[in-house]
């Protein structure tokens, strides 16, 4: 079982009744009376969260139902003044509007008293029988509350009095009273009882003032939450110190009540203090340097003291006159509307890092009726605001620092572009673009020396340094015989051997890497940064400080980049040194080409003879139409028709021509393709033309073959090019056959013919560009491209056209192509110049 002691201590841990044994005699009492202290903390926490009317209300009835007295009333402390909240009377009659109304009586005194602390946690219990005022002494004037109460009464007569404070959200200040009087014999009844209140009654009266106390703080508790809240809110919208320190300094006064409010900053270096705001105006009679005589540097005042020891301080009066560290530090206080300091609470603005920025003073907290001391609530608020305003500022530093490390990123990303495209303007002087570079980067990276030493151009992994292009900056700091390149025991070797490309040494914790540089003692720390270009290592471009212990991963980033634009330029020397060689290249491929010039220009001739035969043979049918004197309408249906006939024959092979010379120009468009759909149209193209010759055109294709990689333009050109050279080459009542399949991963196609065939002389002729064989056609024409184009196509595919059997009877060509295995890379359909550049 609980006991209600428990519960009395956990409900009011700074007042009520010390031992609950004495109040109750039974077992059976202190089991009811527990589950009736549950009933009403049950019903008082509900009606705590309903408002504060509703709440009162609900206070006084609880306070009739457990204790039935005639009247009931609570009173609280608002504004400096008690205030009657509720009033209620269980009996039938008009309580006239004076009622409760705090005099000079007993109530009266009790709550004067208790407000100032000096009656705290006191019983008032009046019993008019014995006259006496228990617990304590008799309160001066019973004879003047007598007076006033007993007419305002229903009853017309005082017999019993109990009234317990209320304590405040400090447990340490009355702020209200909880007040009964003449206690009825019944809750049913009117008669008043003759016996006085009991020590159940005083427990019962004590567990519901303290239920309203914890009220009264949780409330005022939530009330400053929201206010710390709004400030808060309102505080992310400014962006300025100054904006900060004003908007805290109104802010804490106003919620505090503090006549004064200002704020110090601790300087970058923590050492004294500087006054950034005070809401104070100082008289006209106080001179110029008030600022300067309040906010004392340390060791001058009590600001100071508090903010070296970064903990809140309380001063009243005389303790903060008389404290060692101030001095005379109150005469500084003259500038206020009081002319003197009463009071003050010193907070430390210590941030989320428990860095203390400043420091903000409150000065002589103020209250309607007088100059009151600052307590723990005005500390912890002051104390929230405090680290607000800390975190803030600390937030906008960050801000700033950042925003300052951006500019001089930005700054430093100009001067790299500018460098790197100063060194693109003279590549074609390397010295200059070199010595650019170098004063560039010491500029850049705030070096005391930088020293640019490549490595020989013919470098073949040997330790040699071409010294035509050692640099270094300012120049003129060192001299030639100064200028010691590093040895391959020393930075060299270690940045060398570096996986990040650069080394950092100070050389004050290595001194024998001293002479492994530059033979001076003023060096300190070096930089050594490799100098790639398209992978190879060409140089090391080094930073001397003798300042700087060390650098910044931004400062190496930057290093690592002007070293790679140096290589660069380095690179575009070495390609310098062998331009005779490029140029007899030059030479040498400008002369092949001016051979296969000579030959285009011998074939384009023969191109123009064959294209020229088809309109030679139209033109003469016609003019021996137009000069035939006797008309015959069967001879010149003839004659039109194979004028047609060559017309349409030179209009195809232009048409095929320009369409291979199209393909030709283009590059090939890989993808999954169906080799059987590409016959079969090839097929129906040609079907007609075959059967207008009487050649049969048969097709023993599979219905289905796997895919390969290609363009179906290309392949279908290729089938075309060959069915119509074997059409052209095949006599009347001949045979054409396609037949296709799958052998080793690799798809052929197979066209045979019964055609004139192939001498074995041209065998390695027939698939050069414009070759005709020396047996003519059957009513065919061409130029000789078509073999040449289907195989040159082939090829692009990564596949092959290869002349397989010939004989008189006819010829067999075989086309090969890989499966869909892998997209084929296209060989590069450059001229032989445009490949020699590329290489190159």
């Amino acid at each position: 079982m609980i006991t209600h002691g428990y519960r009395l201590k956990m409900l009011n841990p700074f007042g009520g009744v010390k031992k609950i044994d004495k109040l109750l005699e039974t077992d059976q009492l202190n089991q009811e009376f527990a589950r009736l202290v549950e009933q009403i903390t049950r019903r008082l926490l509900q009606a705590g969260l309903q408002g504060e009317e509703q709440f009162y209300e609900e206070v006084v009835k609880v306070t009739d139902e457990v204790l039935p007295c005639e009247t009931t009333a609570i009173f609280i402390l608002q504004n400096g003044e008690f205030q009657r909240m509720k009033v209620t009377t269980n009996l039938e009659a008009e309580l006239p509007p004076e009622i409760y109304q705090p005099g000079e009586g007993l109530t009266g005194q009790a709550l004067k008293r208790s407000s100032t602390g000096e009656l705290s946690g006191q019983i008032f219990l009046y019993n008019t029988v014995s006259r006496k005022l228990h617990k304590n002494r008799v309160v001066e004037g019973n004879k003047t509350f007598l007076e006033i109460y007993q007419k305002q009464l229903p009853s017309g007569q005082v017999r019993h009095l109990l009234a317990l404070p209320i304590y405040g959200p400090d447990y340490d200040k009355v702020v209200g009273i909880l007040q009964v009087m003449n206690k009825l014999k019944h809750p049913s009844s009117t008669a008043l009882s003759q016996v006085g209140f009991i020590n159940r009654d005083v427990a019962l009266l004590t567990i519901i003032a303290t239920l309203v106390g914890n009220t009264l703080h949780n409330q005022h508790h939530l009330n400053r939450l929201k206010k710390l809240a709004s400030i808060s809110v309102g505080m992310e919208s400014l962006t300025t110190p100054k904006k900060l320190y004003r908007y805290v300094a109104q802010e804490a006064a106003k919620v505090i009540g503090a006549e004064d409010c200002s704020i110090f900053r601790v300087d970058a270096a923590g050492e004294y203090l500087e006054l950034v705001e005070s809401l104070t105006t100082p008289p006209t009679d106080f001179g110029e340097h008030w600022r300067l005589r309040i906010s004392q540097t340390p060791g001058c005042g009590l600001t100071a003291y508090v903010a070296a020891s970064k903990k809140p301080e309380f001063f009243k009066g005389k303790e903060y006159k008389s404290h060692p560290a101030c001095r005379d530090y109150h005469e500084h206080y003259r500038y206020l509307p009081s002319r003197d300091c009463h009071s003050l609470l010193i907070i430390p603005l210590l941030d989320f890092k428990g860095e203390c920025l400043g420091v903000m003073r409150l000065t002589n907290k103020t209250q309607p009726d007088r100059i009151n001391s600052f307590d723990q609530e005005d500390y912890e608020i002051a104390k929230t605001l405090g680290s607000q305003l800390a975190n803030a500022l600390r937030r906008e530093t960050h801000f700033q620092h950042k925003n300052q490390q951006l500019k001089d990123f930005l700054k430093a990303q100009v001067k790299l572009l500018q460098l790197g495209q100063y060194g693109l303007e003279h590549l074609a002087d390397p010295a200059l673009a070199l010595r650019k570079m170098v004063e560039g980067a010491s500029d850049l990276l705030q070096a005391d020396l930088v020293c640019l030493f490549p490595y020989d151009l013919d470098y073949q992994g040997q330790h040699g340094y071409d010294p035509k292009w050692v640099e270094v900056s300012p120049e003129g700091r060192l001299s030639q015989e100064e200028i010691k390149p590093p040895r391959p025991n020393g930075i060299t070797a270690r940045v060398k051997a570096s996986e990040e490309g650069y080394a950092f040494i100070d050389l004050s914790k290595e001194p024998e890497l001293r002479s492994s540089f530059l033979e001076t003692e003023q060096i300190r720390s070096v930089l050594g940064v490799t100098m790639l270009a398209d992978g190879v290592a060409l140089g090391v471009l080094y930073f001397d400080y003798r300042r700087i212990p060390e650098l910044s991963r931004e400062d190496i980033r930057l290093a690592r980049i002007v070293a790679n634009l140096t290589a660069l330029i380095l690179h575009n020397a070495q390609i310098s040194q062998h331009k005779s060689l490029k140029e007899w290249q030059l030479l040498k491929a400008l002369e092949e080409h001016k051979i296969l010039l000579d030959a285009l220009h011998e074939r384009l001739d023969v191109l123009s003879d064959q294209l020229d035969a088809p309109s030679n043979y139209a033109t003469r049918y016609l003019s021996d139409l137009i000069n035939q004197r006797e008309v015959n309408p069967e001879e010149q249906l003839y004659k039109i028709e194979q004028a047609g006939s060559w017309m349409r024959t030179q209009l195809l092979m232009t048409e095929r021509m320009l369409k291979m010379g199209q393909l030709d120009l283009e590059e090939p468009r890989f993808e999954q393709t169906d080799l059987i759909p590409l016959i079969d149209d090839v097929i129906t193209e040609y079907g007609q033309e075959a059967h207008e010759k009487r050649i049969q055109l048969i097709c023993d294709a599979p219905d289905n073959l796997p895919l390969i990689y290609g363009d179906d333009r290309f392949i279908y050109t290729i089938l075309s090019n060959l069915v119509v050279n074997a059409i052209n080459f095949t006599p009347p009542d001949g045979k054409v056959r396609l037949n296709s399949g799958l052998k080793d991963d690799i798809i052929y196609v197979d066209i045979y013919d019964t055609g004139v065939g192939i001498v074995p002389e041209e065998r390695d002729l027939i698939f050069q560009k414009f070759y005709r064989g020396k047996k003519g056609g059957y009513g065919g024409t061409g130029i000789g491209c078509g073999l040449f184009y289907a195989q040159k196509f082939a090829r692009l595919h990564n596949g092959s056209l290869r002349l397989i059997n010939t004989h008189d009877c006819g010829s067999w060509f075989r086309l090969e192509l890989p499966l869909a295995l892998e997209n084929p890379t296209s060989p590069s359909l450059l001229s032989p110049l445009a490949g020699w550049l590329s290489s190159s």
